[in-house]
């Protein structure tokens, strides 16, 4: 009988995952999983002279100057080639949760999509699928048909990065790769904010009809800009509910989010505000009736509404491939002696349609 091995718990592609949640584990205080408990206090050159040595090196921990040559050494390259993807998976593991808790406030509005790779992508507008027609008995479902789209997205690629130079590594400063991994999360979450609302500054880009995604053409935008108020958000919600598909029918969108600045906060927070009035006339309709986004990157007093982007998506926002968000890679750098570690983006956002949105440039 011949017994095989299933799993070796000492293999360096194992040990390396059980020091990356370790690393992770330390990075934000939480006790670590049991089988990364052994490396909770294990310093990087510990972890990367274990790595190579299970590849057959013969590294003294204690020497962390030799270690480090080892590590930044071309002779070196096959026995240690652990310790950089040990880096990189451990910086995704800290990356992405402080990303994801980052939250940028385009999220609340804006419609995720999946995109394939770096080429145009082009997307669905409401109305595109045809009317559903009548059926005589015996007779057969007419079948019309769909096109590509008028709006299409590229994804673009964004990426920053330091080195991690030779005298770091022997000093096993984790903290700095910890830091700089925290600022590059809530950065690329940051810059995602600045990337949309520039899309929707001014009257927005202009669509593939000719015109601007906010303009008189739609039906999307004040006359003149007006405070946020009972009066001025009623006219924004009529203005939503009378637009219209391709073919022509009434869409009665409901907006659920209303989108302010930092200088409308106040009056916005008082409009979705629930009183008990002691007159009819007093009543707001519209206490608690959208959701709030506010966002410095909504400049002046102007105000938004948009209606749910499961039913009338506006904004489209993605990422390439299966990354949700930020991603970090590592190299060597053999001339200079350094660990580069670099925080790659591959991101999309654009408009598809402006149904579902309403402007008002403010007072």
């Amino acid at each position: 009988m011949n017994a095989s091995i299933l799993y070796d718990h000492t293999s360096p592609d194992v040990l390396r995952s059980c020091m990356a949640d370790a690393i992770s584990a330390r990075s934000t205080g939480a006790v670590p999983p049991d089988h990364a408990r052994e490396f909770w206090g294990w310093g990087l050159m510990d972890m990367a002279a274990e790595l190579a040595n299970k590849r057959g090196a013969r590294l003294d921990p204690r020497d962390r100057a030799a270690t480090a040559e080892a590590i930044l050494s071309r002779s070196g390259q096959h026995t240690t080639s652990d310790f950089p993807l040990l880096l990189q998976d451990a910086g995704n593991k800290i990356l992405l949760p402080r990303y994801q808790a980052a939250a940028p406030t385009y999220r609340a509005f804006a419609a995720q999509r999946r995109f394939g790779s770096f080429q145009p992508h082009r997307f669905l507008q409401l109305g595109d699928f045809p009317a559903l027609k009548e059926i005589a008995e015996g007779a057969e479902v007419r079948f019309g048909s769909i096109g590509e789209g008028g709006e299409a997205i590229t994804a673009k690629e964004y990426g920053a990065g330091v080195a991690i130079s030779r005298r770091a590594l022997i000093n096993d400063d984790l903290g700095a790769l910890v830091d700089f991994l925290g600022l590059a999360a809530v950065r690329a979450a940051q810059d995602e904010n600045t990337i949309v609302y520039t899309l929707l500054a001014s009257d927005g880009p202009t669509l593939s009809d000719g015109n601007t995604l906010f303009g008189t053409a739609h039906g999307n935008k004040a006359a003149s800009g007006t405070a946020v108020d009972v009066t001025n958000v009623g006219a924004a919600v009529a203005a939503m509910r009378n637009q219209t598909s391709l073919d022509g029918i009434k869409m009665n969108i409901g907006p659920r989010y209303l989108v302010v600045g930092t200088a409308n906060e106040m009056t916005a927070r008082q409009l979705l505000t629930g009183i008990t009035p002691a007159q009819a006339a007093a009543v707001n309709p519209y206490a608690s009736a959208f959701a709030l986004v506010v966002d410095p990157n909504v400049t002046g007093n102007r105000w938004m509404m948009f209606a749910d982007p499961m039913a009338a998506p506006v904004v489209v926002y993605g990422y390439v491939g299966d990354a949700a968000g930020p991603q970090v890679r590592t190299q060597i750098d053999f001339n200079t002696r350094a660990l580069k570690v670099a925080v790659g983006l591959d991101f999309a956002a654009g408009v598809i349609d402006y149904r579902g949105t309403y402007l008002n440039p403010g007072v």
